[in-house]
C-alpha cells in the first residue's frame, strides 16, 4: 500500500532516521548489473538465528562470475579469505571515510589477486586477512575489481553487500534507494503472539504464551479470536517483507505498536554495531525459534537487551489495560521503501471476559511443565479437575490450587523466584525436576557436579537462568550429558566440563552435541585431570565420541597443470590440509561445500614438476596422505 495519511506520517519517521544515521544524497553506483534491475534474497537487519544481518544479498541468477563494480571512488583497505563466513571478501574505503563490504567472492581483478597469492605463499596460508597500503590498490567509480560467486557460509551464489560509516557501523543500503531495486510490495503479517509477563496476567483467562493466524481483509490484517487481557501482556509478531518479482523472506526494519492511537513501542533497524548482534536472541523469541524455525519479534523491550534501536513506553513496551473499556491495538510495519501494512484488532479487560478456550495442550514443551519468564506452568493431566497438588522445594511442601482449567486439565502457577521445586505430587503422581541453581546475570557462577560442572562468566546471560541439569544417561553405549536450558539464549558463552566414566582415547576423542535423533556435530574440547572442558554460546545436549578414522583424499584432476581432489571426514570434520611440491609450499584453495581442494600456481607460467604431496587432517588429529609423481 502506498502513501495517505498514515504512510506521509511513516515517510516522515523514514527521513528523520536517515538525517540521524547519514545517509545522505551521495551517489552510489549499484554493484552488480548496473542500471538493470536486480533482485534480493536478504535485507540488513533481518532476523539470521545468531545475529542480524549485516548488509544486503543481492542475487546473481544462480550463477558466478558477474562483474563487481566500485559503486563510488575508492581503495582496497582489507582483504580477507576463509573457508567459511564472507569467503573471500574485499573492503573498499572511500574517500568520505564509508566502507563498503564485499562478501562470498568468486575471484579479484588481476594486480589485486596477484597480490593476495603473493601474500598467501609468503604466509604459506590458504587463510589470510591482509591490509594493502592505502590507495595500493585504487578503482574509480564504475570499475570492475571483483567477480560474483558462492564462496564461505554461502548457501548459493549471490553477493553480500554492505555499507558502513567511519565508525565501521552498519547501515541500511536501502536507504540509498537505488534505482535497481523495485520494491512496491507492502510486509506480510502472518502470526500475533501474546504472552503473560507476570504470574497474575492473564490472556482470555489463562497463562502462557498464544499465537494467532490473521488474515488480511481490506486493506488491513486482522485476527478473529475474542481477546481479553488481565495483568501485563507482551506483544510479538511474525511477519516478513518481499520485493516485486521474489519469494524471500525478508526482513521488516521498522515496527510501531499503537495502542488507542499511542505509540507503546516502535523499532527501527537502519544502523547496528557489531557488538550487538548477540542481541537478536532477545530482539525475537529464541525458544519459539528453536522449536519451530518461526522468527517472531518481541514488541517490547526484554530483560538483558541493550540494542539501540526502540523507543518503549512506560513498561518497556508491554501492554497494560486497566479499566473495562474496549481498546484498539495497531502493529504497523513497514519497509525502506515505504510500503506498509498494518494489523488491528480489539483488547478488553477481564470484565469482558471472553469464553474462548486458546490453550493449547500439547503447547508444553516439556513434560508436563512450561516456564514463561520467572513463572513456571504445570498441568495435571489426569483428568480430575479441580484438585489441588503438592510442589516440594527445599525440604517444604506447598499446597498449589488450580488456576485455571481447561476441560478436565488443571493449571498450576509457581513463581520460580519463590525457589527451585524439587518435584510435585499431581495427584498421586510424582513428577520430579532438574533444576540445580538460580543464576543471575552480571555475576559470575559455577556450578559442580559428579558429571558435570558449569561456569558462568557475568556476561554470560541477558536474564535470570533456571539452571536445569539432568542426570547422565547412557543412549547406545554412549555417555549423554544434558543441561536442559537450550531455549534459554546466552549472551557470551559458558564453560562446560564433562566429567565422563568411560575410558577414551583423549588424543582422538572430543566433545559433540547431541540430537535427539542421535546425530552428532563436533564441537571440541581440552582433556585435563577433571574431563574435558569446552565453551559453548548454546545450552543443549552433549557425548564423548571417538574418531579414530582419517580423512579421504580423491584425486579428480591431477596433472602439471592443475590438482583437483575431493575430501572428506565422516565425523569430526576437516580441520587443515597442506599441499607441496617437492617439498616447496603450493596454494591449495578449499571449498567445502564442493569438499574440493585446488591448487593455485604462484607461478602461473611454470607447470608444476616433481613430487605432489597432500596431508589432510581432521579434527581429532588424523593425518591422510596423498602422493604422486607429476
Amino acid at each position: 500500500m502506498k502513501l495517505n495519511k498514515l504512510a506521509l506520517l511513516l515517510l516522515l519517521t523514514a527521513n528523520t532516521a536517515i538525517a540521524q544515521y547519514g545517509y545522505d544524497s551521495i551517489s552510489l553506483m549499484f554493484p552488480i548489473r548496473p542500471g538493470e534491475r536486480n533482485y534480493l534474497a536478504g535485507t540488513m537487519g533481518e532476523i539470521r538465528g545468531t545475529h542480524f544481518h549485516a548488509g544486503i544479498d543481492i542475487r546473481t541468477s544462480g550463477i558466478e562470475g558477474l562483474p563487481v563494480y566500485a559503486p563510488a571512488d575508492g581503495y582496497i583497505s582489507r582483504v580477507k579469505i576463509s573457508t567459511g563466513g564472507y569467503g573471500n571478501a574485499l573492503y573498499l574505503t572511500h574517500p568520505n571515510g564509508r566502507t563498503t563490504v564485499y562478501g562470498h567472492l568468486k575471484s579479484f581483478s588481476k594486480p589485486l589477486a596477484e597480490w593476495v597469492r603473493a601474500q598467501q605463499y609468503a604466509k604459506e596460508s590458504f587463510d589470510v586477512e591482509l591490509f594493502p597500503a592505502r590507495n595500493q590498490f585504487s578503482y574509480k567509480k564504475g570499475e570492475v575489481f571483483a567477480a560474483s560467486g558462492n564462496t564461505g557460509g554461502s548457501s548459493g551464489p549471490h553477493l553480500h553487500f554492505e555499507i558502513r560509516d567511519q565508525e565501521q557501523k552498519i547501515l541500511d543500503p536501502m536507504r540509498f534507494h537505488f534505482k535497481e531495486l523495485i520494491d512496491e510490495a507492502p510486509p506480510l503479517i502472518r502470526k500475533v503472539a501474546f504472552t503473560t509477563m507476570d504470574i497474575k496476567s492473564r490472556i482470555n483467562g489463562q497463562f502462557g504464551r498464544f499465537e494467532f493466524d490473521v488474515t488480511k481483509e481490506g486493506d488491513s490484517f486482522v485476527m478473529h479470536t475474542p481477546l481479553t487481557f488481565e495483568g501485563t501482556i507482551g506483544v510479538e509478531i511474525y511477519a516478513y517483507d518481499r520485493f516485486d518479482g521474489t519469494w524471500s523472506k525478508n526482513g521488516i526494519p521498522c515496527i510501531e505498536v499503537m495502542l488507542d492511537d499511542q505509540k507503546m513501542f516502535s523499532q527501527s533497524i537502519t544502523k547496528l554495531s557489531f557488538d550487538e548482534m548477540r542481541n537478536v536472541a532477545v530482539h525475537m523469541n529464541y525458544g519459539e525459534y528453536l522449536t519451530s524455525g518461526q522468527k517472531f519479534t518481541k514488541l517490547w523491550v526484554d530483560d538483558g537487551n541493550w540494542l539501540k534501536v526502540y523507543e518503549a513506553k512506560d513498561w518497556q513496551g508491554m501492554l497494560k489495560i486497566k479499566d473495562s473499556s474496549d481498546h484498539r491495538l495497531e502493529i504497523r510495519t513497514w519497509d525502506s521503501y515505504n510500503n506498509y501494512s498494518y494489523f488491528k484488532t480489539t483488547l478488553s479487560d477481564k470484565g469482558k471476559r471472553s469464553n474462548a478456550t486458546i490453550k493449547s495442550l500439547g503447547k508444553l514443551r516439556r513434560e508436563g511443565y512450561e516456564i514463561t519468564g520467572n513463572v513456571m506452568e504445570l498441568m495435571n493431566p489426569n483428568g480430575v479437575a479441580r484438585q489441588n497438588v503438592l510442589l516440594y522445594s527445599a525440604g517444604q511442601a506447598y499446597e498449589l490450587p488450580p488456576v485455571y482449567h481447561v476441560g478436565a486439565n488443571d493449571f498450576y502457577l509457581w513463581d520460580l523466584r519463590n525457589g527451585l521445586p524439587d518435584s510435585v505430587d499431581l495427584c498421586g503422581t510424582m513428577q520430579k525436576f532438574d533444576f540445580k541453581a538460580t543464576v543471575s546475570p552480571h555475576h559470575e557462577y559455577s556450578y559442580f557436579d559428579k558429571d558435570m560442572d558449569v561456569a558462568f562468566n557475568r556476561y554470560s546471560l541477558f536474564d535470570t537462568l533456571y539452571l536445569a541439569v539432568k542426570d547422565k544417561q547412557i543412549e547406545n553405549g554412549r555417555e549423554v550429558f544434558a543441561v536442559d536450558n537450550v531455549l534459554d539464549p546466552l549472551r557470551r558463552s559458558a564453560k562446560v566440563t564433562l566429567k565422563p566414566m568411560q575410558l577414551y582415547d583423549k588424543e582422538k576423542s572430543a566433545v559433540y552435541s547431541y540430537s535427539a535423533k542421535g546425530n552428532l556435530g563436533y564441537v571440541g574440547g581440552a582433556w585435563d585431570k577433571d574431563g574435558i572442558s569446552f565453551l559453548t554460546t548454546s545450552l543443549g545436549t552433549w557425548t564423548i565420541a571417538t574418531d579414530s578414522v582419517p580423512p579421504t583424499i580423491k584425486p579428480a584432476v591431477v596433472n602439471k597443470s592443475e590438482c583437483r581432489l575431493i575430501i572428506e571426514d565422516d565425523l569430526s570434520g576437516i580441520k587443515s590440509w597442506k599441499g607441496t611440491i617437492d617439498g616447496e609450499w603450493v596454494l591449495l584453495n578449499y571449498e567445502y561445500k564442493k569438499k574440493l581442494l585446488w591448487t593455485e600456481k604462484l607461478d602461473t607460467s611454470k607447470p608444476f614438476d616433481g613430487e605432489f604431496v597432500v596431508v589432510v587432517t581432521d579434527n581429532a588429529g588424523n593425518e591422510t596422505v596423498y602422493k604422486t609423481k607429476l
